[in-house]
């Protein structure tokens, strides 16, 4: 017999988090960082596959005011959707892109190799267990 109990009594799964430490960016910015969620719902995975699927659609359109509207959009739910998974506020994720864009990029690529790294270290488990 299974034991799920946090499943049954509304218990939280854990929350696991890594840290980006931004004075790996530059050292002015040593002691800033940033623990980003490794091992969210998939409720925020099938979010991010949506904001690529509305990237790829947005991708399409020609240059005027519909893809200019759309891209608004797509950035708002980019910013809310970073601001989960990073565990900031809006307005701090909005600042960061509106500080630098370089150093922007730079966390996102940063959270998405920890996420992935995150991934590899549970197959790699998972396929370190021998059948019973």
């Amino acid at each position: 017999m299974s034991r799920l109990r946090f499943l049954d009594n509304g218990a939280k799964y854990p929350k696991e988090t890594r840290r980006i430490e931004l004075g790996d960016y530059h050292e002015d910015l040593a002691g800033d960082f940033i623990d980003v969620w490794v091992n969210f719902p998939r409720r925020l995975s099938n979010e991010r596959l949506a904001l690529a699927q509305e990237s790829i659609a947005i991708s399409e359109i020609n240059l005027g005011e519909e893809r200019d509207k759309r891209l608004d959009g797509l950035q708002e739910r980019m910013f809310a959707f970073q601001s989960e998974w990073w565990g900031l506020e809006v307005e701090q994720v909005k600042a960061l892109y509106d500080v630098d864009t370089t150093l922007y990029g730079w966390i996102v690529t940063q959270a998405a190799k920890l996420r992935a790294d995150y991934e590899d270290s549970r197959k790699k488990v998972d396929d370190d267990s021998t059948d019973t």
